[in-house]
């Protein structure tokens, strides 16, 4: 970008923010491989950790995983070879996955189930609008749903599978570097549009629908996710 066009980069209000926005983000797309054995993207540990360092790319040891995720070979691979990238709005709880029919011993307030819990693993939270959510991969086809645990409990669809999840919270460490160097959330709307087409292109069901996880938590300005 600065070889070609070295004002586009600046924080310039002659150039138009939603373009300094699109020129770094939309090429994110390009970084995966094309997904194998299962999975949607072919994301590599080695290739995460060095650009975020190890400390922020999570995996689970094998004795960690609960067995009802043998069932989806390549939700438990990726959980233990790759792992998950530790940024907000994702936390993940490596020492504590549990098949979620357990939960209820780790769960003084007696919160309901959530649907088919026997074939659901908690694998971490994430924060949506305020809201702690339990991070739910299905161990029958491995996507991954978030549990709200509250007065009104609620599963609502989060990623394809753990290869999706994984990009996407890659993509938003991008995205505030970007925006410390280019100051991209000028256009603030403009760039949670751009963040909800990158993933929904390679994962549409984390994009649609009224309860689409992607859009509500990047049109939150006020929570300030792709803010550097």
């Amino acid at each position: 970008m600065r070889a070609y066009e070295p004002g586009i980069p600046a924080s310039d209000p002659d150039v138009c923010a939603f373009r300094r926005a699109a020129l770094p983000v939309w090429p994110l797309l390009h970084a995966p491989g094309p997904g194998r054995d299962g999975l949607r993207l072919g994301l590599t540990h080695t290739g995460l950790a060095a650009d975020l360092g190890r400390e922020r790319v999570v995996r689970i040891t094998t004795g960690n995983i609960p067995d009802v995720l043998d069932s989806h070979a390549p939700s438990r691979r990726f959980l233990r070879d790759v792992g998950l990238v530790d940024a907000p709005p994702v936390c993940p709880d490596p020492d504590r996955p549990l098949w979620v029919g357990a939960l209820d011993a780790f769960d003084p307030d007696g919160h309901r189930d959530p649907p088919n819990a026997a074939r659901l693993v908690r694998i971490g939270g994430v924060d949506v609008i305020g809201s702690r959510v339990d991070l739910l991969p299905d161990a029958d086809d491995g996507r991954v749903h978030g549990w709200y645990r509250d007065d009104e409990p609620e599963l609502f669809p989060i990623a394809a599978d753990p290869s999706t999840l994984a990009f996407a919270q890659w993509s938003i460490v991008r995205v505030r570097e970007y925006d410390r160097e280019f100051a991209i959330t000028d256009d603030y709307d403009g760039l949670a549009a751009i963040m909800t087409a990158v993933p929904g292109t390679v994962d549409p069901m984390a994009v649609r629908g009224p309860a689409a996880y992607r859009p509500n938590v990047f049109d939150d300005e006020a929570g300030g996710l792709l803010y550097g």
